[in-house]
């Protein structure tokens, strides 16, 4: 291989990789789908997806039961090193849209 060919080829790994780099986020996605069927053959089914994030997660889910009502949940977590805290922040949104916001802090003392 002759060093223009080289260049070229190198150069194309690089982009290659740069591509990845770039539209690699939804590659760290995690999603789940489950369905459950009870009594009355009622069912519930979840759909969640959890994505990383620097220092933390996002996750949103839905849950759908009998009638098509709704939950959703929308939370995130955030670990702060110089504090050494986590924090997640959880909002619930009901049917009827009514919404409640849960915060949470842990704080390691070791």
């Amino acid at each position: 291989m002759n060093a223009p060919q080289a260049c070229t080829r190198l150069a194309l790994v690089a982009a290659f990789t740069l591509a990845l780099a770039l539209t690699g986020t939804d590659a760290q996605a995690f999603k789940r789908k489950s369905t459950v069927t009870g009594p009355g053959n009622n069912t519930v089914t979840n759909e969640a997806t959890t994505t990383r994030t620097p220092g933390g997660y996002n996750r949103n889910a839905t849950t759908t039961g009998p009638g098509n009502n709704t939950m959703n949940r929308a939370s995130q977590g955030q670990w702060n090193p110089a504090t050494k805290t986590w924090n997640k922040t959880t909002t619930y949104t009901g049917p009827q849209g009514n919404s409640a916001d849960v915060n949470h802090s842990t704080t390691i003392s070791k």
